[in-house]
């Protein structure tokens, strides 16, 4: 016996005119349905790329595991099957045409992405080249020079930054100069020609630990041979170098005298970040 599908199970061919309206509303609702969470889903990560663009453009990253897990969620939405529907119904014109898709852009979000891979591997070389001073300075016998050279070392390494960026420089490639620029000094206790001697030291640990290439290594390494030329004028990254050697020796202690080789270059930062001049020259 055959049996008649019912109302709910009919065929397309069988359904009435009734049916077919239902049906189109029905399906038409559910799309929308779709739609609308497709569009909320491209909103919210186009607001997370522009948290990151923002994040990683700012002068310094206030927030490591923020930034670090606003990146994860772009990167498993830019490998997964929804951002190729969203990215396929966009190619397809789909989308409203004010919806904000630079989330959809596959060379922006790749690029952005690549950006902060790049962001990470120069934050991490830093990181690994201090970690490497620190366990030479630790080799230290003598406490109070251990801890003068820290300080230094450190010290310099920030000024160099804040100088590099204020002049359009790499900070990263500025604040590693610093970070080695009288390491020599410190682990033969002689500043017998020690800028020399410290560029040729600075060569070969960038060499052995393969953090920088081989323009970036010349870069250092000359910022560092000349670092104890303060009345001579040399490269900008040499400058920099110079600039935050000076910044420290005359700010560190401000009870002390400025020596006198170091007096116009000093005068001239102080006229460049806006600072008084409240120091005796020596």
């Amino acid at each position: 016996m055959i049996q008649h599908a019912g109302r709910g199970m009919r065929s397309g061919i069988e359904c009435k005119s009734g049916d077919k309206r239902y049906l189109s509303i029905v399906l038409g609702s559910r799309m929308d349905d779709i739609r609308s969470e497709q569009i909320e889903r491209i909103e919210k990560y186009e607001a997370i790329i522009r948290d990151v663009e923002r994040m990683m453009n700012a002068d310094e990253i206030q927030d490591l595991a923020a930034i670090q897990e606003k990146v994860r969620l772009l990167e498993e939405y830019y490998e997964s099957d929804l951002w190729k529907k969203d990215f396929a119904d966009d190619e397809a014109g789909l989308l409203p045409k004010d919806l904000k898709r630079g989330v959809l852009s596959e060379d922006g979000i790749y690029n952005m992405l690549e950006a902060w891979k790049e962001k990470m591997k120069s934050m991490s070389r830093l990181k690994e080249l201090r970690k490497y001073v620190d366990a030479e300075l630790n080799k230290m016998e003598d406490a109070d020079k251990r801890n003068s050279a820290i300080v230094h070392l450190y010290g310099v390494s920030l000024a160099a930054t804040m100088i590099a960026k204020k002049r359009g420089m790499d900070s990263e490639i500025a604040s590693m100069a610093a970070m080695l620029h009288d390491l020599h000094a410190y682990k033969t206790g002689s500043y017998d020609d020690h800028a020399h001697k410290g560029a040729e030291l600075a060569r070969e640990i960038l060499g052995e630990l393969k953090l920088t290439d081989e323009s970036e290594t010349e870069m250092i390494c000359s910022a560092i041979y000349h670092h104890d030329d303060k009345l001579v004028v040399d490269s900008p990254m040499d400058e920099v170098l110079k600039d935050a050697d000076v910044i420290h020796h005359c700010m560190n202690d401000m009870s002390k005298e400025i020596k006198e080789k170091e007096q116009a270059r000093f005068e001239s930062l102080c006229k460049e970040f806006g600072l008084s001049l409240l120091f005796t020259t020596k």
